[in-house]
């Protein structure tokens, strides 16, 4: 079977290889193994290549490039028309060739590529939504998209996160996965000290939207913290990085930057708990792997992740992101007896099994019957 892939992740040359955002490279890559082909159309942007970057290992892998588009601004707007025609003709001629038709979603290309793809409802599509499916304040292309997806035009099979009262019949319950079967068991084998002082981590983007800079503020009105918490480790860039590395903290911070996945193992693997109190989410995949390392989660209960992670029982959930109930929140995990936290530890570990790339692979062999 010959798989098409549509999606907004972007790429860059590095030297004469293309490299592509990093947890998405080796989900395809993962996917190449039960497909005769894969064929990955994509923007190709032509600025220098970030850290999370990766090339395509698989040798049945085939990069077509499309024309970036979107973004802030009026003329980063208008792109997105500009280029929806020549986007449209190498879309028009990949789907000709392939067996299984797979966009993923939300993004400005679906706000043309989903309605063009009705003209090939007679082929099989899987519209992959990744972001967080019931978003009260969606942004407009996303609202539209989420429509047009419930309505079944394209009869297509839609992976969604989390479970939702009145879920249509055509849109599955899907886990995005993160971690091979065999960096799984060994992430389970982390030997962790409880008894000392407990290491926080954060790992993403460093916009306003994720939130790191509240964990500062958050420790920073906390009494006797140095007592609990020995250090933050902060994963990730953007531009609220300079902020934090002039930000005041009452325990020392380790700016990571941008990580190779090794590298970002390596930090989960020295926390005791990954904080990430963002505002809008999907299902991060730092809270499966980190959970996979022990780290308890001290997330907001956005999109589904309260329904993997359950508060005292496999992680603890920030009922807002605000400073305050951040800070009320880190005073527990620092008040909860250590054998407790531990047990917590190794339920993180637990449900983390299900974000193996052999459980989803498991899952699209079902529902596409190959």
């Amino acid at each position: 079977m010959k798989l098409l892939i549509i999606s907004h992740t972007e790429h860059y040359t590095q030297g004469e290889t293309i490299v592509g955002w990093n947890p998405t490279v080796r989900e395809i890559d993962e996917l190449a193994t039960v497909f005769e082909t894969v064929t990955h159309l994509a923007p190709l942007h032509y600025s220098k290549a970030p850290q999370s970057a990766m090339a395509y290992r698989a040798a049945n892998i085939h990069y077509q490039p499309l024309f970036p588009s979107g973004g802030d601004g009026f003329l980063n707007k208008l792109k997105i028309l500009f280029y929806a025609i020549p986007n449209l003709i190498k879309i028009n001629r990949a789907c000709k060739k392939a067996d299984l038709i797979h966009f993923r979603a939300p993004t400005n290309l679906g706000v043309y590529t989903l309605p063009f793809l009705w003209f090939y409802k007679n082929k099989k599509q899987w519209i992959k939504y990744a972001g967080n499916w019931v978003q009260q304040k969606k942004p407009w292309s996303y609202r539209f998209q989420k429509w047009w997806i419930e309505k079944n035009f394209n009869r297509a099979i839609a992976t969604i996160n989390g479970r939702w009262e009145n879920q249509p019949q055509h849109i599955i319950t899907f886990e995005n996965p993160c971690l091979t079967q065999d960096e799984y068991t060994s992430a389970k084998k982390t030997e962790k000290n409880w008894e000392g002082k407990l290491r926080i981590c954060f790992a993403g983007a460093l916009h306003p939207e994720k939130g790191a800079l509240k964990i500062i503020e958050a420790i920073n009105t906390m009494e006797d913290i140095e007592q609990v918490f020995d250090k933050i480790m902060i994963a990730g860039d953007g531009k609220e990085r300079e902020k934090l590395e002039r930000a005041p903290c009452k325990i020392p911070i380790e700016m990571k930057g941008f990580l190779s996945k090794q590298a970002l193992f390596n930090v989960y693997a020295q926390a005791h708990v990954i904080v990430l109190p963002s505002q809008n989410e999907g299902f991060p995949k730092a809270i499966a792997e980190a959970m996979a390392f022990g780290c308890i989660p001290l997330v907001t209960n956005v999109s589904c992740i309260g329904q993997y992670v359950q508060h005292s029982i496999s992680g603890f959930l920030l009922s807002g992101n605000n400073v305050k109930e951040l800070s009320t929140q880190l005073r527990e995990i620092g008040r909860t007896e250590r054998k407790a936290l531990i047990d917590i530890s190794d339920k993180a570990k637990d449900i983390s099994g299900l974000f193996t790339y052999e459980h989803y692979i498991s899952k699209i062999k079902t529902i596409f019957e190959f």
